[in-house]
């Protein structure tokens, strides 16, 4: 274990530089670990590994058939199912008309089965980035010009 010493820049937020630190046991000696810490950090990756594994939902027939087979395939390139449903779910959870979002949000390139169970694992490896939704008003002349400059 050791410490980082991270320098932001407090305008952008982004980071300037990050420096590793050296850790010194009980002995002075470089390069020792706090059994303590070691014991934290492990139970927090235990939980995450198995996190990764808890089931959101299983994909069934019920699904729309303008959402199957569900896939991240070709995100780039054209509409996807899995975009699809992601993109209503938001519209939904935000009480918006739509929702766009980047086809480079998605990084599986994958098709999920009928019967397959999609876990919190899967959702994010499909999703390795942060992102945050914005909810804006806009005039219908500009989405109309988004949907064609997408066409593109």
């Amino acid at each position: 274990l050791g410490v980082i010493d991270i320098v932001i820049n407090s305008k952008t937020g982004h980071r300037i530089s990050s420096t590793l630190i050296k850790n010194e046991d009980k002995t002075g000696q470089e390069g020792g670990s706090d059994p303590k810490i070691e014991q934290i950090i492990n139970h927090y990756n235990k939980d995450l590994s198995l996190s990764t594994f808890e089931p959101i939902c299983k994909i069934t027939d019920n699904i729309p058939p303008t959402f199957s087979p569900l896939s991240s395939k070709n995100s780039r390139a054209e509409e996807i199912s899995f975009g699809n449903i992601l993109t209503d779910a938001i519209a939904t959870l935000y009480q918006s008309d739509f929702c766009f979002i980047n086809g480079g949000f998605f990084r599986q390139n994958k098709e999920y089965p009928f019967g397959a169970t999609l876990t919190l694992g899967d959702i994010q490896k499909e999703f390795p980035f942060p992102r945050h939704c914005v909810k804006l008003r806009i005039e219908g002349r500009f989405i109309r010009e988004a949907i064609e400059l997408g066409r593109d």
